[in-house]
């Protein structure tokens, strides 16, 4: 069985996200895992005593914080899965360390096969803190970003932001196989520069090519027109908010398009309405 692996990166406010990340593990069948990381940097090394010579003194020894950080994290699990409807076994980590290089290893070494990160409060579900961003761009797994305090609701219609490569018809395939309980329709939206695009996929046979690969029917294509100065995450968020979809999904190997869509825009706001999970993968097989 796969093993979702939770990133806590504020144990005091992450029960929404831990219950957020059992029921989606329910839905996927897999383990989950919640991991805290105590980073040496984070914690002040002391100040120079009254004769002036430099002391290395930390109040708490890191293997104690972290220590205290997993007892906290397992009472807390334990509180979210008495308020779930379901049973679920949550396993609880706490290292120390950089977040990025634990989870790469907990990856290699077949310990996770999905990460999921909770986004920061009050910020776009674009807007991710450095550490998110570190995982989502060099972490070689599919990646779940969850907005704050978001409430779990079983994926039922999912945006598909697409450059139609044909990495992305295995992409879907994964995924499918991945969600294939949820059964969701599945828009593959397109953004283009051009009004000739859907034309393109008419004549092209590529909509029933898509159908045919992935021998999955509820998908349609659709494209976006992008104008100079457009913010192509405002486009995203609009267009799936209008079609109520639950989950954006993206190929992390587009980095160029990755960067767009997570680089805030300097002449619109940062769209703070949308609660939408964004589904970051890659191409490579788990």
């Amino acid at each position: 069985m796969k093993t979702l692996l939770a990133i806590i990166n504020e144990p005091d406010n992450s029960k929404e996200f831990i219950k957020y990340a059992a029921q989606l593990s329910k839905d996927l069948n897999t383990n989950l895992t919640l991991l805290a990381v105590q980073n040496p940097e984070a914690y002040p090394m002391g100040a120079p005593d009254a004769t002036g010579a430099m002391t290395v003194h930390i109040q708490k020894g890191l293997e104690e914080i972290a220590k205290e950080a997993k007892e906290n994290l397992l009472q807390l699990s334990q509180k979210v899965v008495s308020e779930l409807s379901f049973n679920i076994g949550i396993n609880v980590l706490s290292e120390i360390g950089i977040t990025k290089f634990i989870v790469q290893e907990l990856v290699s070494n077949n310990k996770a096969d999905m990460v999921i990160l909770n986004s920061k409060v009050d910020v776009s579900f674009w807007a991710q803190n450095s550490t998110n961003m570190d995982i989502i761009f060099d972490v070689n797994c599919p990646v779940w970003v969850i907005p704050a305090d978001s409430e779990y609701t079983a994926y039922s219609k999912v945006v598909y932001a697409t450059n139609y490569k044909e990495e992305d018809i295995t992409t879907m395939k994964r995924f499918l196989k991945l969600i294939q309980t949820l059964n969701p329709e599945i828009v593959a939206l397109h953004i283009t520069d051009t009004t000739e695009f859907e034309e393109k996929v008419k004549t092209t046979g590529f909509l029933d090519a898509v159908k045919e690969k992935t021998g999955y029917s509820k998908i349609e294509v659709k494209a976006l027109l992008e104008r100079e100065n457009d913010d192509v995450a405002q486009l995203i968020n609009d267009y799936s908010s209008d079609i109520d979809a639950n989950l954006v999904i993206t190929l992390k190997e587009n980095r160029q398009f990755l960067e767009r869509l997570f680089k805030p825009s300097s002449t619109k706001k940062l769209i703070k309405e949308a609660k939408l999970p964004v589904l970051v993968f890659h191409e490579k097989e788990e």
